[in-house]
Parts: C-alpha cells; structure tokens; sequence
C-alpha cells in the first residue's frame, strides 16, 4: 500500500512499511524548525538587552562625567570666593591697622610730601616701567613685602597704608638713604 505523506517541507509518496519512519522524521524537522525559529527570537532578545545595557552603560558615564565637572566647577568658584574673601579680609585688616597706627599721615609741606613729589608726582597708583617700583613713595615689591608683609605691589594699597609704610622705612630720618631723592628734600 502507499501513502501519500505531507511535511511542512515537502510532499513526498511513501510506502506503508516507512510511515513510522517518516512520521519520525517530520516531526524531527518540525522540532528542527521550531528550534531554528527560537534561537532567531534568543538572538533578537540578546542584541536588544546588549543594547539596553550599552545605552545605560553610556547615560550612567555622561551623568558621572557631568556630576563630577559640575563639582569642580563649584569647587573652583568656593575657592576663588574664599581667596577674595581672605585678600579683602588682609586688606582691611591692615588699613584699620594703619589708621589706628600712631605714625602720622604726610602733611603737605613735610619730607613725605618731598619724597613724594620726586618719586612718583604725587601719585599713588604709579607704577615704574623699569622696575617693581609702585606707589607714591616708589617702593620696590621685595622692600614693600618685608617692610609690610602685604602681598601685591604698593599701589594696590590706599593712600594711608602707603603713608604709613613710608613712616616706618623712613623711621625719623634714618632710612633716608632708601630714597636717592631725600637729598632734594634737605637729608
């Protein structure tokens, strides 16, 4: 007797004896198929969580990177704030010194406004293109840091912090030696 047997692949004539044998054998390609159709789905799920995964990967590093320059930037600002704070600090610091300081301010007239006038015009923002020199009084930056021990150059002080600095090196006449021009004023 013959059988005629239908596979998903093929239709084929087939003896009575192999019916068993072919029943065997569609059901191991339909088995087969069904297996090829799953590992296509595992594949597909695999690529699509591989990309979740590097897409996360890749937001977690962009908002670590922003965090992190987000907090040096506020580091950067809090220190720059806290070093204006502390140079206003020095610098008031020293002008309340200065004015309850018993040297005296220059008088017209008197050897400062002499030394004055030669060295910087009267001027207490000038500053010398040849040297460190600043200020009324032209004092050097290594002389103004050790006869103050203020940072920056003299004519980055007020007119009675300069006042004072020039009464302490001049120190009743025996530091007139600091100023070439103290010979013009009668020293």
């Amino acid at each position: 007797m013959t059988l005629a047997v239908l596979s998903i692949t093929s239709f084929r004539v087939v003896d009575a004896s192999n019916v068993k044998e072919e029943a065997v054998r569609v059901a191991a390609e339909r088995r087969m198929d069904y297996l090829i159709g799953e590992s296509a789905s595992v594949r597909r799920l695999q690529a699509q969580a591989s990309a979740q995964y590097e897409l996360a990967v890749a937001k977690a590093k962009a908002e670590a990177e922003a965090k992190a320059a987000a907090e040096a930037a506020a580091l950067a600002e809090a220190q720059a704030k806290a070093k204006a704070a502390a140079e206003a600090a020095a610098r008031r610091q020293v002008t309340a010194r200065a004015s309850r300081s018993t040297v005296r301010s220059a008088p017209s007239g008197d050897i400062a406004a002499c030394i004055r006038k030669y060295e910087s015009g009267g001027n207490y923002l000038a500053q010398n293109r040849r040297s460190s020199a600043s200020g009324a009084y032209q004092f050097l930056d290594g002389t103004w840091h050790r006869l103050t021990g203020l940072p920056g150059s003299a004519k980055d002080y007020p007119v009675d912090v300069q006042d004072a600095a020039f009464w302490k090196l001049w120190n009743g006449g025996s530091g007139a030696r600091q100023w070439l021009v103290s010979g013009r004023c009668g020293y």
